[in-house]
Formats: structure tokens, C-alpha cells, sequence
């Protein structure tokens, strides 16, 4: 299995927005965003959209889970890697990744909004049990989680007791 440490791994549920773009890329001075999600992989039209969003400098890379670690060999062997921003929608999909051999020393968890069967974990912060699960798996195998909405912001480290339900 890889070990990954882009410039970030990145789970936010609106996947490229302008915490992404602004927050993220430009104070990180990012060259590159992959985008991990098999429904955006398949749509031209979800693509064109997110590449609005996207400074032209920046670059942006759509792929399955399946199809990312063989991507991410390709940008490490590039020399791409320190100016990578990897971003998927929810910690199943990294966990995903986890389980088809891409695994990130550091995942940033900057986005999970409220939805049906989420419970807060800390502010602002809401996962269902499914991504709970995926973050215990994430950091059973080795992978420091924090939450972090902006790389600026004050981090909050999630352990295990945190997401037993603890509070931090």
C-alpha cells in the first residue's frame, strides 16, 4: 500500500467551493486538485462546473476511487505531490481510498454539514455512522485525522474517543 502526504487530503462535502479555491489552494499556493468521486468522474457537465470554480493556474484531475492510486503514482512521480490538494466528499470515500491502496499520512476533515442521519461531532461538524466508521478504520491504519475548515483555523485532533463520543 502507498503512503501518500500531498500538500493536502481533503474531505469537505461541497467538494471545490471557495473555501476550497480561496481558503485552501491559494494560501497553500496548490498547482493541482484531484477530485476522488466516481459520480463527478462520469459527468462532464458536474466537471465544467467545478472548473469554474478553479483559478486557471490550478489544475483539476476527475477520477474514480479506483482509478486514484494509480493517479497518484503518476503525480508523485511528476514531482506534483507538494503542490497536490486531494478532496473528496466524505470519509467512506477515503476510506475507500484506504482500502484500494492509497493511504495520506494527514486527511484534513474541513466540511461535513448537516443531513439525515448525521449527529454532530463537534461544531459544525456532522457525520452519519457510516463515516465514523471510515474515520476509526482511517486512523486504525495509521492516518492522523484533524478537522480543519481553512489551514489557518485553529485544528482540532480526532482520535478514537472523540468519535466514540467524547467531546474535545
Amino acid at each position: 500500500m502507498a503512503l501518500w502526504s500531498p500538500l493536502l487530503a481533503r474531505i469537505d462535502d461541497r467538494l471545490i467551493h471557495g473555501q476550497v479555491v480561496v481558503g485552501c489552494c491559494e494560501q497553500l499556493n496548490a498547482r493541482r486538485i484531484l477530485l476522488v468521486d466516481d459520480v463527478v468522474a462520469d459527468d462532464s457537465l458536474q466537471q465544467k462546473l467545478y472548473r469554474l470554480a478553479v483559478p486557471p493556474q490550478v489544475g483539476v484531475d476527475f477520477v474514480h476511487v479506483d482509478g486514484a492510486p494509480a493517479r497518484l503514482s503518476v503525480l508523485a512521480t511528476e514531482g506534483e505531490l507538494d503542490g497536490l490538494v486531494v478532496v473528496v466528499a466524505r470519509a467512506s470515500i477515503m476510506e475507500r481510498l484506504l482500502a484500494a491502496g492509497a493511504r495520506f499520512v494527514r486527511v484534513q476533515l474541513g466540511g461535513a454539514h448537516a443531513r439525515e442521519g448525521a449527529s454532530e461531532l463537534v461544531n459544525g461538524v456532522f457525520l452519519d455512522s457510516i463515516d465514523r466508521a471510515a474515520l476509526v478504520d482511517l486512523i486504525e491504519a495509521g492516518t492522523e485525522v484533524i478537522i480543519q475548515p481553512l489551514p489557518r483555523s485553529r485544528t482540532i485532533e480526532v482520535d478514537l474517543a472523540l468519535l466514540e463520543g467524547g467531546t474535545h
